[in-house]
């Protein structure tokens, strides 16, 4: 279920602060089903390689950082090795632990777990429970109040008190009285991160200076916690004049955090946390303090100081700061504080502050003036290469323009990371000129740089691009397998098919085929070709195995929905062993029988892994059979995986009388009813005149399975006729008394 998580947006650098404003991360319940992604959208889809400069073909959707990215790159900058790390960090080591291992291992790893455990090290007192990080808030909201985890105690909190009771351990003994007495102070400071709790006990009369002294801090900090502000800001302001103090150096800091802390209280959090708003009169009383803080020579105040000057900064000053912050990014030279800019910038942008950089204006973040640039007058102005991708890509082909950026694209160099999205519009015009052969010879130039790790998504926004192109059927064919991307995400034909356990299955594999279709493939079979084709290319070697079996069942169903008994009869031969000692030959009721046991079989192509794969199984989510509409495929709404598009076209080899065919059989397949409907009325019709047939009970059972899992369109009619009829000739049969309803 939906669970609410605050936490910091921002960097925290030092180590005992808490995060001065929430952000809300929603977990939403599952299952959570994806097409098969073949150019990635929003996002590289290697981005170690597109790190490094090979940036294949870019996305107009990609994220923020990846365009920060890439027009680094594209003006003649590079990513240094930090910076990269920043952009894509890596990955935790792999774990043989189970997850339930895995989960506790992490547990036991927290700072607040860590604290825990070199505390019982040293004290004599048994804690009486764990501190907890987060403190639950409520929020009033119109009618009830909200609750969400606030992050108050961040882990840098517990890695400050597990360094400090090492290096008062070390110098006054791990049995003084004097170390008992900070124990039970700390543990009063931690009492306050989940709830309101005590206050840390004044030092003995006897303390030496350095216990006053850290019980000072933990005072201050215990105010923090439990956000009493007011008096926090006073107790870090004293340690900050206590100069004798080892805690005075973070005093003038720590007040203006508590300040900052105090400004974003002051009003509600604001909707999904992210952005409360803040107290501008305090944020500016922080600033000077911490412009203060910064002129210390000490490297880690100073650091931690003007990330928190930052913070500030982007509040009482945003457009100024996101220019900032853009400038930095762009380059070309390496940016020392790349993690803050670009957290700052993608936070702004998430809150519609705009600029007027070049960067803003090309990733359109721009304000109300630059959104209405045109692309051709600003590559017109500078040259530049981020310009010309963004003007070939708004060209039209009778743009007086074309020519002109035909001719700048053509002298960029085959190792330019604008090549490869230069070359993509390129052809792309070249298609709306009609010129296809040399959109062909580019797309295969294109094709031959494409290679090696993080491509093979820019590949098959090429091959799609060529098969517009195809001279030939079997030039078609080639170019219409893609590569699926690697994704956590599964649809969910490949989910049924993936065994997960189902190793029993007879249809489950361990890997889903890396080859599948894209939606513009399957546009091509469903809705451009003639069934004769379909024939053709099942019995053909060009498409690998699983692509051709598709072909053939898909096509074996459409051919008896067509009445093409002939062209049933050829693909029969290539159906499923189980199905095919159904049907048979078969293209009447044997047949329907087989696609009533096999819910997976529909006659059309779909986009990634096709339903038919997993063509016994009986999906839980009423994906089984097909719903209206045949003729135009699955529902294209799901195929968003590739955002540049591309023109469609009718493949130029087919012969009028085949492009005539292909128009005829879509329609017809269009005026059917759900699948659902179509043969539960075969099989209803055939029992009529056939009530001996050994089959005939099953049949109508399975027809009001069906008209439960099948389409969600209204099935009623169909189920409650084929209800009575079993019931009423075959009321000792099994297959009556597994039917007990209709739907």
């Amino acid at each position: 279920m939906a669970q609410l998580r605050r936490r910091p947006s921002g960097l925290i650098t030092a180590a005992f602060l808490a995060a001065a404003y929430p952000l809300l991360v929603v977990l939403a319940c599952g299952p959570n089903f994806e097409p098969e992604v073949f150019t990635p959208a929003h996002h590289p889809e290697d981005l170690r390689v597109f790190a490094t400069g090979k940036l294949g073909i870019l996305q107009p959707g990609y994220w923020q950082a990846d365009k920060i990215v890439a027009y680094r790159y594209l003006t003649g900058g590079h990513l240094s090795p930090a910076e990269q790390s920043i952009y894509n960090p890596p990955l935790p080591p792999a774990s043989n632990l189970s997850w339930q291992a895995q989960r506790q291992a992490e547990q036991e790893q927290t700072a607040a777990s860590r604290w825990v455990a070199m505390r019982a090290t040293f004290a004599r007192q048994t804690l009486a429970s764990a501190p907890s990080p987060d403190r639950t808030i409520e929020i009033p909201r119109p009618g009830f109040a909200e609750r969400v985890d606030q992050l108050n105690c961040p882990d840098n909190a517990f890695e400050t008190a597990i360094t400090t009771l090492q290096a008062r351990a070390r110098s006054w003994g791990p049995q003084d009285a004097g170390l008992q007495d900070w124990i039970a102070g700390q543990d009063a400071v931690f009492s306050n991160c989940s709830q309101p709790g005590t206050e840390p006990q004044p030092a003995p009369a006897h303390a030496t200076q350095l216990l006053r002294q850290d019980r000072a801090y933990q005072i201050a900090a215990a105010h923090f916690y439990a956000m009493r502000y007011d008096q926090a800001i006073a107790a870090f302001t004293s340690i900050a004049q206590d100069t004798s103090s080892p805690w005075s150096r973070w005093g003038e800091y720590l007040a203006a955090r508590a300040e900052i802390r105090k400004a974003s209280s002051t009003v509600p959090f604001a909707d999904w946390g992210e952005r409360a708003e803040f107290d501008l009169s305090l944020l500016k009383s922080a600033q000077e303090r911490l412009q203060r803080a910064a002129q210390t020579s000490d490297p880690q105040i100073r650091h931690a100081a003007m990330e928190e000057v930052s913070f500030v900064n982007v509040r009482l000053e945003p457009q100024k700061h996101m220019n900032e912050a853009a400038t930095a990014l762009a380059g070309p030279s390496p940016d020392p504080d790349f993690a803050r800019h670009l957290n700052d910038l993608r936070f702004l942008a998430d809150h519609n502050v705009t600029g007027d950089t070049d960067l803003l204006v090309w990733m359109g973040l721009a304000g109300e003036g630059g959104q209405k640039l045109d692309p051709w007058e600003r590559w017109n102005a500078n040259h530049s290469d981020p310009w010309l991708l963004s003007a070939l890509a708004a060209a039209k082909a009778n743009s007086p323009q074309a020519s002109e950026l035909l001719a700048a694209a053509a002298k960029l160099p085959a190792d330019s990371p604008a090549y490869a999205s230069a070359m993509y519009h390129c052809i792309d015009l070249l298609l709306q000129l009609g010129q296809r052969e040399q959109a062909r010879q580019q797309a295969t130039t294109l094709l031959k740089t494409l290679d090696g790790s993080g491509m093979a998504g820019s590949r098959n926004a090429v091959l799609a691009l060529r098969m517009l192109t195809a001279p030939t059927f079997a030039a078609l064919l080639e170019d219409a397998p893609r590569t699926v991307m690697q994704s956590d995400f599964t649809s969910q034909a490949a989910a049924a098919l993936l065994c997960d356990g189902r190793t029993n299955s007879a249809v489950c594999v361990k890997q889903i085929p890396s080859s599948q279709f894209d939606q513009d493939a399957a546009v091509v079979f469903n809705q451009e070709l003639p069934l004769a084709l379909w024939v053709q290319a099942a019995n053909g070697h060009t498409l690998p195995q699983n692509l051709t079996q598709a072909i053939a069942w898909a096509g074996w169903v459409r051919a008896i929905a067509l009445h093409e008994d002939g062209l049933a009869q050829q693909l029969a031969p290539l159906l499923p062993a189980t199905v095919r000692a159904t049907a048979r030959d078969s293209t009447g009721f044997p047949a329907t029988l087989a696609m009533l046991r096999n819910p997976g079989l529909r006659p059309y192509i779909e986009q990634g892994v096709q339903r038919s794969a997993s063509y016994s199984e009986l999906d839980s989510y009423r994906d089984n059979w097909w719903c209206r509409n045949a003729g135009d495929g699955s529902d294209p709404a799901v195929a968003g995986s590739a955002a540049l598009s591309h023109p469609t076209q009718v493949p130029t080899f087919l012969t009028p009388d085949e492009q005539e065919a292909a128009r005829t059989q879509a329609a017809a397949l269009n005026e059917m009813p759900d699948g659902v409907a179509w043969l539960g009325r075969r099989a209803i019709d055939y029992v009529q005149t056939h009530p001996d047939d050994p089959n005939a009970a099953e049949s109508l059972a399975l027809t009001v399975r069906a008209t439960r899992y099948g389409c969600y369109s209204p099935q009623k009619p169909v189920s409650k006729e084929a209800f009575e009829l079993l019931h009423q000739r075959y009321p000792k049969s099994p297959w009556t008394a597994k039917t007990p309803y209709f739907y």
